[in-house]
């Protein structure tokens, strides 16, 4: 096993041990993109920028029940909890 292997399977065991203890979180990204696509009409290649959308997976954070936590910025709260 050359140096650069083993430093890759190192690398990959511990990011594996980050989500072992609280799991794993997946996310919905959205953003900007470089595409390219042949246009059918001039058979010429296009590179443009276009919106799209990704899953990330990451190590769980802490879940707190903090109003600025992590939890309440990404689920909403319950419409009967909100009720002034």
């Amino acid at each position: 096993m050359t140096d650069r292997t083993a430093l890759r399977d190192r690398m990959k065991r511990h990011e594996a041990a980050k989500g072992c203890k609280r799991g794993r979180v997946t996310v919905r990204q959205t953003g900007e993109r470089p595409v390219e696509y042949v246009d059918k009409r001039t058979q010429q290649t296009v590179s443009t920028t276009a919106v799209r959308s990704w899953w990330e997976t990451t190590p769980a954070p802490h879940f707190t029940t903090e109003p600025d936590s992590w939890l309440a910025d990404s689920i909403p709260a319950l419409p009967a909890l909100t009720r002034g």
